[in-house]
């Protein structure tokens, strides 16, 4: 079944005819998957190592959905921080069925064959800032966790690692699809453990941005059983806190497609094992799939939730809000000056300010409209409160940015401030650091309403 449509005059929408959900976080990567992979980088970013994983997929079948092996880069750490590990899992959405899923694995989000010695970085860091190299893995003196061990994991199975068929799907002749997302994952494990030296490890932070945020919420208790019990393991997931709400027309059109893409997959038994046990019937068992029901039920690992109230992708594929958010003009300061890139002006005028710019054609939103964006911001925070009362070791920083994707920037990562005058870098070093001696106070930092942040970066946000 073909599920996704093109349409629009520029070709740059994507678009499931099933459920009506316009896919968003195509423009996250703004590439068209049935074009040749893109010419990416291969600039140096410090003295990463890519490592395929060429072994694991003749051994196990652990390959990405064009057969290629899948992979990741590593940084060494330095001096005793080497043996404590920093692993973000690239984001990319998802796709969800056979057709797309062929049409992903022609592009490097579906195929290792284009990857190169180096994580692309963009050859201009101002319309490629990231990638996923800088915010929390960067080695910036600012950086907590700089001289920590760095991996950056490619995606290649387009499932967030749910993924499990054993038996190649045929497209057409000479097209061909695997679905194998749960074997690297566990592909990449058994390697970290091996050769990685994870082994030895005292401390592991597991993070990922968006569809790498819903891998955090969707394996972390399956990597806590693998690591050394006296390895410390946090999970500080972004932009992947996906929630099952209606649609500004009150339709759970987002759970349907998400769901649907689990069913092609055959992913919902690799979700999990707290929640599956939850939820025991088959038939509720798609619970799993959401971080706002997985999240109470995790135990093992302690949680710490970046996300924004008003995250670009839930704004447009979950709400599905048929408007453009523009903000009045404003003055602002435009955050803090880096060391990796670009020196940053100190102040920015800004006329408007769009969270779904990336060439959408759609009128700005009147004022019954950003009341229910502002609806939907309050029920992210009702539900994510409700969620961290319950599990007073795990915390949060819900940013008031209409963006996705937070962690892997410095700007945002090291340069959003909140009302308490801390910045997601310090948040979560305070989370992390908490003496056991000390009256425990759960962190939880909640931002202004949008538009009033000050903090917010309004550069060219890339995907990472």
């Amino acid at each position: 079944m073909q599920c996704w449509d093109w349409y629009g005059a520029n070709g740059d929408e994507f678009f499931d005819t099933k459920s009506g959900v316009q896919l968003n976080w195509l423009l996250d990567m703004m590439i068209d998957l049935r074009a040749p992979p893109p010419q990416r980088s291969e600039e140096p970013a410090d003295d990463w190592t890519l490592r395929l994983l060429t072994d694991a997929a003749k051994a196990t079948g652990a390959v990405c959905l064009d057969g290629s092996p899948p992979g990741y880069y590593i940084r060494p750490g330095v001096g005793a921080d080497a043996r404590k590990f920093k692993i973000h899992f690239k984001g990319g959405g998802w796709c969800l069925d056979d057709a797309s899923c062929y049409a992903r694995s022609q592009g490097w989000l579906g195929s290792s064959k284009t990857w190169g010695a180096k994580p692309a970085t963009g050859h201009d860091a101002t319309h490629n800032p990231s990638e996923g190299t800088f915010g929390l893995l960067s080695n910036a003196s600012d950086n907590p966790l700089q001289n920590w061990t760095a991996i950056f994991v490619e995606y290649c199975d387009g499932t967030s690692y749910t993924s499990e068929r054993a038996a190649p799907v045929i497209i057409a002749p000479g097209k061909t699809i695997y679905y194998r997302g749960k074997r690297i994952f566990d592909a990449l494990v058994d390697d970290w453990l091996a050769s990685g030296g994870m082994d030895s490890a005292t401390d592991v932070v597991m993070s990922g941005t968006s569809a790498g945020g819903l891998t955090c919420y969707l394996h972390a208790e399956a990597l806590r059983r693998r690591l050394p019990k006296a390895t410390k393991l946090w999970a500080v997931p972004d932009a992947g806190f996906f929630l099952d709400l209606p649609n500004a027309d009150g339709v759970n059109a987002w759970r349907t497609t998400l769901n649907g893409g689990f069913a092609a997959w055959n992913g919902t038994g690799n979700t999990p094992s707290s929640c599956l046990a939850a939820y025991r019937e088959p038939e509720d068992q798609w619970h799993c799939h959401f971080p706002n029901y997985i999240l109470p039920l995790v135990k093992s690992v302690p949680f710490f939730v970046m996300n924004s109230l008003y995250d670009s992708f839930q704004i447009g594929n979950i709400l599905q809000l048929p408007c453009t958010p523009v903000a009045p003009k404003i003055h602002r300061q435009s955050g803090v000056e880096l060391s990796h890139q670009r020196a940053v002006s100190s102040t920015a005028e800004i006329e408007t300010e769009t969270a779904l710019s990336h060439g959408e054609k759609k009128p700005a939103c009147n004022a019954t409209q950003l009341e229910t964006l502002q609806n939907y911001r309050d029920a992210f925070l009702k539900n994510a409160s409700a969620i961290l009362a319950l599990k007073t070791n795990d915390g949060a920083a819900l940013t008031g940015c209409l963006q996705h994707e937070e962690i892997c920037r410095d700007e945002d990562f090291m340069g959003i401030t909140f009302p308490s005058k801390q910045t997601p870098s310090q948040l979560v070093q305070l989370w992390m650091t908490q003496d056991a001696s000390m009256t425990q106070q759960q962190i939880l930092a909640v931002d202004v309403r949008w538009p009033n942040s000050a903090s917010c970066w309004v550069g060219d946000h890339g995907f990472c």
